[in-house]
């Protein structure tokens, strides 16, 4: 297996690693129900959901850590709604997960620590996650050392395309929760403001980051959701956010934070997706 040198320096600047395999056959831009890091329920996803049912087959190398078929088996990066799930351990403290198995097509013959191939088939996919009533894929992949969760785009052997992400129905919301759409409003008092937009209910970029006067603020990693105090986050240049922080409303997406102080400023905000393409907007703005 190859080494990850430089591991989160790579991630953080969205260059591909390519040293695990698709788990599925034939998988392009459309191949993908939910992109990682997205809303599930009331939680940040650390999966990759597919589409469609296939035969699924391990991305690398590894050793069978666990099969979970007991729906009481639960953590934060392991909760019981994986439903039938075989994770396999890897070299560099990684493992993935494949999930919303069928249980009866599980193919392995396995005791503890048992070695399998890449490409070695795993099962079919199910329905015995949360994937409302889907048969379909989910997939992910942890670091166990540095008790986190990394987008499986970044390991994967890189896609011909991506789809494009629509940075648009930008907003600043303030402190007490008023909201400012930027289509609308020139005008604000300074302060600090939230900076959202609306949700994309299946795609989500790889990192967001937010300019003041052409200054970065803040950049949020959506490559990577880690894990404290019992809660998953997304670290940003200054702090760690929640979930409740990110998508405090179901149509609402953060972008970034920043204090605006008085005068005629520009007001940047930029996307990059997990091929490294980036997409800018500029807003000339006045606070008061």
């Amino acid at each position: 297996m190859k080494k990850f040198l430089l591991f989160f320096a790579l991630i953080s600047l969205n260059i591909n690693l390519f040293s695990f395999e698709w788990p599925l056959s034939d998988v392009n831009k459309d191949s993908f129900k939910s992109y990682f890091s997205q809303l599930r329920g009331k939680k940040i996803s650390t999966s990759l959901i597919f589409k469609d049912p296939e035969e699924v087959k391990s991305a690398e190398e590894g050793r069978i850590l666990i099969i979970i078929e007991d729906p009481e088996d639960d953590s934060d990066f392991f909760p019981s709604v994986l439903g039938t799930a075989v994770i396999l351990s890897h070299e560099d403290n990684l493992h993935s997960v494949y999930a919303n198995l069928d249980s009866e097509s599980l193919t392995l013959n396995y005791s503890d620590d048992t070695f399998i191939e890449e490409g070695s088939i795993l099962g079919n996919t199910g329905n015995t996650g949360w994937q409302e009533d889907e048969n379909s894929l989910e997939f992910q992949i942890i670091d166990t050392k540095n008790t986190s969760s990394i987008n499986p785009k970044v390991l994967m052997t890189r896609l011909e395309s991506e789809n494009k992400y629509n940075l648009s129905d930008i907003s600043l919301v303030n402190r007490n929760g008023e909201k400012f759409p930027l289509n609308t409003n020139k005008t604000f008092p300074a302060g600090l403001y939230k900076v959202y937009q609306k949700r994309n209910p299946v795609i989500t970029p790889a990192k967001t980051t937010v300019l003041y006067n052409g200054i970065i603020v803040d950049e949020l990693l959506y490559n990577t959701i880690i894990q404290e105090n019992g809660k998953v986050c997304i670290k940003g240049s200054k702090k760690k956010y929640t979930c409740s922080e990110i998508y405090p409303k179901d149509n609402m997406f953060l972008l970034g934070e920043a204090m605006l102080t008085p005068g005629k400023i520009t007001l940047g905000i930029s996307i990059t997706d997990s091929l490294g393409q980036f997409y800018t907007l500029n807003y000339n703005l006045i606070t008061y």
